[in-house]
C-alpha cells in the first residue's frame, strides 16, 4: 500500500472570523505541505485545479515545481489536470519540465472536471468534453513518446513534425491517470489504457467496489494485467492553527482535505 497527500486549493474564509489568506500565503503554505508529505513518509503528493472560484490553485505546475527543488523521492502529481481546458502541446512541456526538474517524479492525472459552466467560460461544450479528454491523453502521450510528431485531431490545430521540449525523464513518458466516478469514465480509462483514480469524496464510499471490478473486468478483457494498481481516495479534514494575524482565540482553521491513496482490491506497487 502506498499513501499520498492531496489538497484541492481551497482559500477558504476562517470559519469564525472570516478572513482568508494572502495568495502567496496559501501558496507557500502548499509547498511546505509537500515538503511535509515527504517528511512524514507520504509516497506521492497531489494539488487540484480549479478556476473562477474560491479553490485559487489553477495552475499547479509551479507549485509541484517548488515542491520538487525540496524534495527527493516523492511523486509529483495532480487531483485532478483539467486536460479539456488545456492545449496538450503546452501539457505536455509543463508537465516534462517538472519532470526534468524533478528527476523523474511527475505523475498526472487527468479529468473533466465537476462544473459544466467553465466549459462555457473556455468557450467549449460541455457536451464534448470526453471527446477532448480522450484527444488530449492520446496527443499527450504521442507527445512525450515519439519526436517529430505529425498529428490531426478534433479539437486543436494539426502538427507536423513537431518535437516537444523538454523531453520527460521518464520514458516512455510520465504516468497518465484518468478519475473515474462512473461506469463510463471507466470504460473510457480502460480504452485510452489509463489506470483509475475513484474519488469517493465525489461519489461515495459505497460506489467503489462496483467501479472497481468493471475496471477489472475490462482491464482483463482488454489483455491486460488485472491486477494494476487503481487508487481509492478517501478524503479527511486536517486542522491546524490560524496564522497569527487572523488568529481568534481558540480558533482553529479546516485547512487542507488529507486524502489516502489505498489499495482497491489487490494493490501492487508499480516499478519506478
Amino acid at each position: 500500500m502506498e499513501a499520498g497527500l492531496v489538497s484541492l486549493g481551497d482559500n477558504l474564509p476562517h470559519p469564525r472570523g472570516g478572513g482568508r489568506l494572502s495568495a502567496r500565503a496559501r501558496f507557500r503554505q502548499l509547498v511546505e505541505l509537500g515538503v511535509l508529505a515527504e517528511t512524514l513518509g507520504f509516497a506521492s503528493f497531489h494539488l487540484g485545479e480549479h478556476h473562477f472560484s474560491d479553490y485559487i490553485l489553477s495552475s499547479p505546475t509551479p507549485v509541484l515545481a517548488a515542491v520538487a527543488e525540496r524534495t527527493r523521492d516523492l511523486r509529483l502529481s495532480t487531483a485532478v489536470s483539467l486536460l479539456p481546458h488545456h492545449d496538450p502541446v503546452r501539457v505536455a512541456e509543463d508537465y516534462a519540465t517538472v519532470d526534468v526538474l524533478s528527476g523523474g517524479r511527475v505523475e498526472l492525472v487527468g479529468g473533466r472536471g465537476v462544473y459544466r459552466d467553465h466549459y462555457g467560460q473556455f468557450g467549449q461544450d460541455p457536451e464534448r468534453g470526453a471527446d477532448m479528454l480522450a484527444e488530449a491523453v492520446e496527443l499527450l502521450r504521442l507527445l512525450w513518446r515519439g519526436e517529430r510528431v505529425s498529428w490531426t485531431g478534433a479539437f486543436r490545430a494539426p502538427l507536423r513534425g513537431v518535437t516537444v521540449q523538454p523531453r520527460p525523464v521518464q520514458r516512455p513518458h510520465p504516468p497518465v491517470w484518468l478519475s473515474a466516478s462512473s461506469p463510463q469514465s471507466v470504460d473510457r480509462a480502460v480504452a485510452l489504457g489509463c489506470p483509475i483514480v475513484i474519488p469517493t469524496v465525489s461519489v461515495g464510499v459505497d460506489a467503489p467496489p462496483a467501479l472497481l471490478a468493471r475496471y477489472r473486468e475490462g482491464w482483463r478483457r482488454a489483455g491486460r494485467d488485472p491486477a494494476a494498481p487503481v487508487w481509492s481516495v478517501a478524503g479527511r479534514w486536517v486542522e491546524s492553527p490560524w496564522p497569527r494575524a487572523h488568529r481568534r482565540p481558540g480558533g482553529t482553521r479546516c485547512s487542507d482535505s488529507c486524502e489516502r491513496r489505498v489499495p482497491a482490491g489487490r494493490w501492487r506497487r508499480r516499478s519506478r
